[in-house]
């Protein structure tokens, strides 16, 4: 990663099947949605670090979470787990840029600023830390 003052964007040509983040996760993605309609009864099962611990695990209310976001409950589903439902909406913007590629054989790059060596890995830290105190506090 380059040493930028800004953040930049900006297109370049690549093979038509290049290797794209997207691509796995729009598999994933999609045999995720089967099983969920296929063995809802999964998503009912509590998690065992819970009922051990009493207290939850970074992913409780990723079931719930899950079941919203299929009734286009969005707000009901960000309450349950609101980093699990952000990453979900990441994942589906990788999804599109990886079929953007398909399409047009060309890939999105986007370049960011590098203010700290481990800016990035401190703030996901404390985004995953924000998350579990949230699940915590609002007994998830």
């Amino acid at each position: 990663m380059s040493n930028y003052s800004t953040i930049e964007v900006g297109w370049h040509k690549s093979p038509r099947f290049k290797y794209h983040p997207g691509f796995i996760l729009l598999y994933l993605g999609g045999v995720s949605i089967w099983m969920a309609y296929k063995f809802s009864f999964l998503l009912h099962i509590p998690c065992p670090v819970k009922i051990l611990l009493h207290l939850p695990c970074i992913s409780c209310g990723s079931g719930r979470s899950i079941q919203a976001l299929m009734q286009g409950q969005f707000t009901t589903a960000i309450k349950y787990n609101p980093l699990f439902t952000m990453t979900i909406f990441v994942g589906f913007i990788l999804g599109f840029t990886a079929i953007f590629q398909i399409l047009t054989r060309l890939r999105i790059r986007i370049s960011l600023p590098n203010p700290l060596p481990h800016f990035y890995t401190q703030v996901a830290i404390t985004l995953f830390l924000m998350n579990y105190i949230y699940l915590i506090w609002f007994k998830i």
